[in-house]
């Protein structure tokens, strides 16, 4: 870890709405913001008020204050606004969904390695310590190899169901985009892609989105989106030979584990999770330390690329009929 007495000048850039659940993380992490940009000069004032430093109407008048840092966490032209940052050679923190094709992450990624600046997605499941459990357990093996996942996660029922392929594509990224990630740190990379989408109307509880992705040793992670009628818990079904580990995530982001071992009682061992920090506070700490020079980022624009590959395979596969095989992952990206 950095030293914890260096703090860093950090600008943010976004919507009221956005902003308003990184409050919270932002007064607990050591960055001393000195502006917030929104196209509403008013609403960048108040949330300067409540955040620290100036309002501005544009990120570029908050880049020229001079921040180390910029939080881009929401509203529109996303994308556009982390191009800037990296162009203007500063470090970006970024809030999914980006909503951007895999060859546009790929060259922003290089963009930001050669300006030498940090730009890394809030792929928010690697920094929660109930996840990072399942994903040691997982990976030490003394479960065996793990057979098959499931994932089955609940949109808000005032979500709109996807009318379009150009809809489906926006849901997908928000709604599969954590567990895609979640199950590529867990399983590996995702050769293949079998996907059904539904497009128009569908009953509660009924899913609209199946998505199969198959990873190294024939390992198969069945990903499910339906709507709920009320805030549901995340649910991740992890399958060994003779095992298996459960995790229930509220809306909340506290989590239960539950193991079952074939032959014994199921034992629930949330306890032994490691106790850390919410996940957004450690997500923005270790973004700092990555920032000072202090680490080595846990999620990159390379691991978000993937993922947009992953949803263009699943978009392709739906409209097909067929399973797609994913392009080989170059090393920087694994």
């Amino acid at each position: 870890m950095s030293d914890p007495l260096r703090r860093v000048r950090l600008g943010i850039s976004g919507t009221p709405r956005g902003l308003a659940e990184w409050v919270p993380a932002l007064r607990a992490v050591r960055a001393d913001v000195v502006g917030v940009a929104d196209e509403d000069l008013r609403a960048a004032r108040a949330a300067a008020r409540e955040l620290g430093g100036e309002g501005f109407t544009s990120l570029q008048d908050l880049i020229a204050a001079a921040p180390g840092a910029v939080l881009v966490a929401s509203g529109p032209a996303l994308l556009e606004r982390i191009q800037e940052a990296v162009g203007a050679g500063v470090s970006v923190a970024c809030v999914p969904p980006l909503g951007a094709l895999p060859e546009q992450l790929e060259s922003l990624a290089r963009d930001a390695e050669a300006a030498g600046t940090v730009a890394m997605p809030a792929l928010l499941h690697r920094f929660h310590p109930a996840f990072a459990f399942v994903a040691d357990t997982t990976l030490c093996g003394d479960l065996g190899p793990v057979v098959q996942c499931r994932c089955d996660r609940a949109t808000r029922a005032d979500l709109p169901l996807p009318e379009s392929p150009e809809e489906a594509a926006r849901v997908l990224e928000a709604e599969a985009g954590p567990s895609l990630d979640l199950c590529r740190w867990w399983q590996g990379e995702v050769l293949s892609v079998s996907a059904d989408i539904a497009l128009g109307p569908r009953v509660h509880g009924e899913p609209f989105a199946n998505l199969i992705c198959t990873h190294p040793a024939g390992a198969s992670v069945h990903h499910l989106l339906r709507r709920s009628r009320r805030a549901a818990p995340e649910q991740y079904l992890v399958e060994f030979a003779s095992a298996s580990l459960s995790v229930r995530c509220d809306v909340r982001g506290e989590c239960q584990i539950i193991l079952c071992r074939r032959g014994r009682r199921p034992e629930e061992i949330t306890s032994r999770v490691p106790a850390a920090p919410p996940p957004k506070v450690a997500f923005l700490d270790h973004f700092l330390d990555c920032v000072q020079g202090a680490g080595q980022p846990k999620a990159t624009l390379h691991d978000y690329r993937r993922i947009a590959e992953i949803l263009v395979a699943a978009r392709i596969s739906s409209r097909d009929s067929a399973k797609v095989a994913l392009p080989p992952v170059h090393a920087h990206a694994a």
